[in-house]
């Protein structure tokens, strides 16, 4: 679906401004290390309270390194950001699931609630 139109990939979706999202962020006060963040969004006709801790279900970011290779062959690597992939859940939903990244300022999220699934991805990958 190459050049598709986003109405045409999805049936239902919202477009969020960045401001419309409300972060708050709690640090450990000896070390400055993020130990949560709180992410309040109105989207889809629903009121999204999501507590997030630093983490990933998937990646160990200490474990996990990207090889990039260039197009005359050189190559480099680069440690993943600990601070970028944050797990959680949905404030009120005991088996609700959030699995996030926060890269360059734009979060990536993918939301699971005992009824439905949410992603959350930027508007230029569509």
């Amino acid at each position: 679906m190459l050049n598709a139109s986003i109405h045409t990939k999805f049936s239902h979706f919202e477009i969020l401004k960045p401001s419309s999202i409300r972060v708050r962020v709690k640090r450990d006060s000896a070390s400055g290390h993020v130990v949560f963040k709180s992410l309040k969004f109105f989207a889809l006709g629903n009121q999204f309270n999501i507590t997030l801790k630093p983490g990933s279900p998937v990646i160990d970011p200490m474990d996990f390194e990207v090889k990039l290779m260039d197009a005359s062959g050189k190559v480099t690597y680069h440690k993943l950001r600990e601070d970028a992939f944050y797990e959680g859940r949905v404030m009120g939903q005991r088996s609700s699931f959030v699995d996030a990244a926060h890269i360059g300022g734009v979060w990536s999220a993918h939301v699971q609630t005992p009824h439905d699934s949410f992603f959350i991805e930027p508007l230029h990958k569509h």
